[in-house]
């Protein structure tokens, strides 16, 4: 199921408008334009856990966001455009 809805939104909003989801949350980082799947670097049953232990995601924009069986997976990328080749 597709969550369109945090599409281009912060995962700061995300963790406020979500709660606790028992199969859990996934944070894949998108490691540069062409990347479709990241690297995933967190991973939780809140969103709000997630942002406390890694507090440098709070601005991360989610480019994709979908359930997958029952855990929410967000494919994030930094909000800052790439400069150089460096990461998203």
């Amino acid at each position: 199921m597709k969550e369109s809805r945090f599409e281009g939104k912060t995962l700061m909003y995300a963790a406020r408008t979500t709660g606790f989801r028992h199969k859990g949350y996934r944070i894949y980082l998108l490691q540069g334009e062409d990347d479709r799947n990241g690297l995933r670097v967190a991973e939780d049953y809140e969103l709000t856990r997630i942002l406390q232990d890694h507090p440098e995601l709070k601005h991360f924009r989610v480019i994709s966001a979908e359930e997958y069986y029952g855990i929410q997976i967000f494919r994030v990328a930094s909000r800052e455009p790439a400069a150089g080749g460096g990461r998203l």
